[in-house]
């Protein structure tokens, strides 16, 4: 578009100038030089411009869209650096935006994040302020600096506990990071706050607004609009806290403290900020595009000072990896799904212009997060990481250094946290390869020594007859009842009818009373008036286990194998299940026949809770089973994913009925609203749909709606409540099992918080209660009376629940 064309264009151009500098802040200072040349040529045009720009950071305020209000914050600084925005207005608006952190009516949150806003434009701007009004930018540093000061004297700049990446408490030998963690206000401040000793210019910017300097000061620049700040609400919501996992701090780059060298600007340096969170704007920006993102990402560069970069031999690649892996592994849960940070990734490798630094910036990070993992690292980022990583590693022929583990692997304990990523990594890749590659092409020949094998290979079954407790590799040894049990199988594949079925559940038991009531000698007990020998427990048990298992062989194929089975048998299992006693054991049965394929145990049992012959509270049960917790402590990682999936199932149900509701409303809505418009007019529904009024007796399709409702309605509380009993057990189970580990290691004189038990155990605990934040924080008063009561529960289980709390308060979920 030309200039002489924006009188007839001027709504498309502003429209399409506010949607660039929100898609790509990178190019932020070409924008404002281009709006600076049209300053000279068209002033009336920089006008609308200004107002046009000013108008974008009231609205992103007043929506609460935080990186467009930064973004549009910026873009106004560039306005300045351009002469199209005077510095006075400028400054004026800073400092306006600085009375809201100062207001006593704010909330921390709110504080934090004007602050934020205020810290992360100074890059782009503080240069200009500081040549025509000094005094103004030193009134706006001592201001933030009061405030970031305050934070520090009341400890809140060390951030939320519960989002920490690494715990101290956890760190093996008293070994300490070689950087301290801070939350993000904190982190940027400390970066931001060097460009005082550059005098306030970001060196790494790239100013094209100089090359015009001679043009641009010709113009008279333009004073911002008053802008209306929305006063807070209850509603009002802030981005999540965050403490940032710092991966390639100085000491990486020193090599002081490990052989991994980068070379990167210093941790807390201008530089460092200003392409970190570039590429963390485009991350969240362009996330619906990978392919223009890591398109951005590579020519980021080009935008800034090439010249800087190639002087300070500086390596972007290694800024965007990090990035990548810091959002992947934000507390408590990543922006975006795990397989975006995965995909972003995999781009990186195929992009030209980075192709031949993102191998060894990935090594490079992975090895130092793995050998600072005995620091302390957060359980939770440890199975993160290894999903992560398998997911890459199969977009690339599984090629990775792991020769480099093994001498680390013959020599670590196998519950530590570093074989026990290993192990998992090793896992995950198995979920996603063919194991004769995996095992005998690409993993080191060594590994299948015992001595690693047995810390890091999983057993893997060839066959279902492998978890098939009553097949030939098997460990029953009765051949009556292994017989019994394939007719069994054979049976439900030939789809027999229920009576054939029922039958050999007949011959099981005869042959259990038999061989049990030989082997007793006919031992019984008594319940009130009727005799029910022993044995009759017993043949029932046997026949769940042997039905059960017999299920698992027939729809193990595939996933509508196991819908076909378990709805053609569904009356069986209401027949078999019905206890709690009996569904306790099918978990047992399911846990043993999946012991080799845990990814199909999780599928199993969230398909048995859909079909409601599993319960929520057996899976708990044995998810958090005291033995098997000691027996592989806490490490084995299969118990807390079925936890997880089973209560993301108890959320999801709880979820659509609250959509039902919903649904079941608006149709009531618009029924009414049919019924208003009366005879002879007509409403459209959401779907344009035409529909004619209503006139005259209730309908059966209005009495059908107000029906769907109050049973929607009843389905919510019902939900509702097993959702809050689910949780309640939850946590009940684990203060129970560590009260319990903690007065048995007290009697044996060991340390608990040195043992692997306490790392995984507890911080799995803490990390459901970051997760099902949101559920947990509905009823946590009620949590404070029955669960944590204090003086009744240990004191470090009372400092857990501490930081949980303060994570629910701080509105985090």
């Amino acid at each position: 578009m030309a200039v002489y064309d924006y009188p007839w264009r001027s709504n498309l151009f502003l429209e399409c100038l506010r949607d660039c500098t929100q898609s790509f802040p990178h190019k932020l200072g070409l924008y404002g030089t281009l709006s600076g040349l049209i300053n000279v040529r068209r002033k009336e045009a920089a006008a609308e411009i200004v107002a046009s720009s000013a108008a974008a950071f009231s609205d992103a305020l007043a929506t609460g869209n935080w990186m467009d209000a930064r973004t549009a914050l910026r873009f106004l600084g560039e306005l300045a650096n351009a002469n199209v925005v005077s510095v006075s207005s400028l400054a004026a608006l800073l400092k306006q935006i600085l009375d809201e952190v100062s207001s006593m009516t704010a909330s921390p949150a709110r504080a934090d994040q004007f602050a934020n806003l205020v810290i992360s434009a100074l890059p782009w701007c503080a240069a200009t302020i500081r040549r025509s009004a000094p005094a103004e930018l030193e009134e706006i540093v001592r201001r933030i600096s009061g405030h970031v000061e305050s934070r520090r004297q009341a400890g809140r700049h060390l951030g939320l506990a519960a989002l920490r990446p690494f715990r101290a408490e956890l760190a093996e030998d008293g070994a300490g990071l070689p950087y301290e963690q801070v939350d993000e206000l904190e982190a940027i401040w400390r970066q931001v706050s060097g460009l005082a000793d550059e005098d306030w210019k970001a060196q790494l910017l790239h100013r094209p607004h100089e090359s015009f300097d001679d043009k641009l000061t010709t113009a008279s620049p333009h004073d911002l609009p008053a802008i209306q700040i929305r006063e807070e609400t209850p509603e009002t919501r802030y981005p999540d806290q965050s403490v940032p996992l710092v991966i390639f701090d100085d000491s990486v780059n020193t090599g002081e403290r490990s052989t991994t060298l980068v070379s990167l600007p210093p941790l807390n340096s201008p530089s460092r900020y200003i392409f970190c969170t570039l590429i963390s704007d485009l991350l969240s920006i362009l996330a619906h595009n990978h392919h223009a993102l890591h398109i951005s990402i590579a020519a980021l560069p080009e935008y800034l000072d090439r010249a800087r970069w190639q002087l300070e031999f500086w390596q972007p690649t290694h800024a965007a990896v990090e990035v990548v892996l810091r959002e992947a592994l934000k507390l408590p849960s990543p922006t975006q799904p795990l397989m975006f940070y995965a995909t972003a990734l995999g781009d990186l490798f195929r992009d030209q212009n980075m192709v031949t630094e993102a191998g060894p910036a990935l090594g490079r990070a992975v090895r130092t997060l793995w050998e600072r993992s005995a620091l302390g690292l957060d359980v939770e980022l440890s199975r993160r990481l290894a999903e992560l990583l398998a997911v890459h590693l199969s977009n690339f022929g599984y090629q990775w250094t792991w020769d480099r583990w093994t001498e680390q692997l013959r020599r670590l304990p196998s519950h530590s946290i570093q074989v026990t990523f290993v192990r998992e990594l090793v896992e995950r890749c198995l979920r996603l390869a063919y194991k004769e590659r995996l095992l005998d092409e690409t993993l080191p020949q060594n590994w299948k020594d015992e001595d690693i094998a047995v810390k890091v290979l999983p057993q893997r079954w060839e066959s279902a007859d492998e978890g098939w407790r009553y097949g030939p590799k098997g460990d029953v040894e009765d051949e009556r009842l292994k017989e019994l049990a394939t007719e069994l199988v054979n049976a439900l594949r030939s789809k027999k009818p229920g009576t054939a079925i029922k039958g050999i559940f007949d011959a099981i038991r005869e042959h259990i009373r038999a061989k049990l009531g030989h082997e007793a000698n006919e031992v019984a007990h008594w319940d009130g008036d009727t005799q029910h020998p022993s044995w009759d427990a017993d043949a029932d048990s046997v026949v769940r286990d042997v039905f059960a298992q017999a299920v698992m062989v027939v729809g193990c194929k595939s996933l509508s194998h196991l819908a076909m089975i378990v709805e053609r048998s569904r009356a069986v299992w209401n027949d078999l299940f019905t206890s709690d006693l009996a569904r306790a054991q099918l978990m047992t049965s399911l846990a043993s026949f999946f012991r080799f394929r845990p990814q199909l145990l999780e599928i199993w049992c969230g398909r048995l809770i859909n079909y409601r012959v599993l319960s929520v509270e057996s899976i708990l049960a044995w998810s958090l089973s005291p033995d098997h917790l000691n027996r592989t402590e806490g490490a084995d990682p299969t118990p807390w994913y079925v936890l997880e999936t089973t209560l993301r199932k108890v959320t999801l149900r709880r979820s659509q009925a609250d959509e039902r509701v919903a649904r079941a409303r608006d149709q009531v809505a618009f029924n009414q609203k049919r019924r208003d418009v009366g005879d002879g007019d007509f409403v459209y529904d959401e779907n344009g749909n035409k529909f004619d009024g209503l006139t005259g007796p209730i309908t059966s399709g209005e009495t059908a709606a107000q029906r769907e409702v109050q049973e929607a309605e009843e389905e919510v509380e019902r939900m509702t409540r097993e959702q809050k009993q689910a949780f309640l057990s939850v946590l009940q189970r684990f203060v129970r099992i560590i009260t319990a580990k903690i007065s048995e290691t007290s009697m044996e004189d060991v340390d608990i918080e040195r043992t692997p038990w306490w790392r995984w155990v507890y911080g799995f605990m803490r990390q459901i209660g970051r997760e099902f934040g949101p559920e947990i924080r509905t009823f946590a008063k009620t949590l404070e009376i029955t669960v944590f009561a204090e003086g009744d529960v240990d004191s470090r289980i009372m400092e857990l629940w501490g930081e949980l709390s303060a994570f629910y308060d701080a509105k985090i979920v």
